[in-house]
């Protein structure tokens, strides 16, 4: 996985605030070791087990443990995210591919009880809490650039894109970080 060493720095700038207002904040995320894993139910389930997470995650959701997270992006695709290191010695023997996608995207987090409506304005998502509970994902487009939506906390979301997409959706989230909230409605 990732050489913990190493200083990543995103095409955004290194963590922390990015932008503010609308009852919102944006922030440029910590960087975190992911994981790509493409495999069936044995492989996710030796996954679960050895990063002792509780269950696979559900369709379009998450679950986490201690220092991982788990998000389902597909039927046999899983995104883990965290301390993923012990996870090679545990799928030996199951079909499966695990690629170390670390470096991929960006990721920034919006928070606030703005941060839905803000992202409302350029998801094809219901960002309700009854259509999107905590713990959902979901793969979209923020106007022209592929994103994962991942709802962390009733007012906390976490998108990632890839790296390339990255001043695009810091572009996108600008202008609509300047029309007021009233306006997106």
């Amino acid at each position: 996985m990732a050489d913990a060493h190493l200083a990543h720095v995103g095409p955004l700038g290194a963590p922390g605030l990015l932008l503010e207002g609308a009852g919102a904040r944006a922030l440029v995320a910590e960087p975190v070791a992911r994981a790509l894993l493409r495999g069936g139910p044995d492989a996710l389930s030796a996954a679960c087990a050895a990063l002792r997470l509780p269950s696979p995650p559900a369709p379009m959701g998450s679950c986490s443990a201690p220092g991982v997270t788990a998000l389902w992006l597909g039927p046999d695709e899983t995104l883990l995210m965290g301390d993923v290191g012990a996870l090679a010695p545990a799928l030996e023997g199951v079909a499966h591919a695990l690629v170390d996608v670390s470096s991929r995207d960006a990721a920034l987090d919006i928070e606030g009880p703005g941060a839905a409506l803000l992202l409302a304005s350029g998801v094809m998502l219901d960002l309700a809490p009854a259509a999107f509970p905590t713990g959902a994902c979901a793969r979209t487009l923020l106007g022209k650039a592929p994103v994962l939506v991942w709802r962390r906390g009733p007012e906390a979301f976490q998108i990632q894109t890839p790296r390339s997409y990255a001043p695009y959706v810091a572009g996108f989230l600008r202008e609509a970080f300047a029309v007021p909230p009233t306006a997106r409605a």
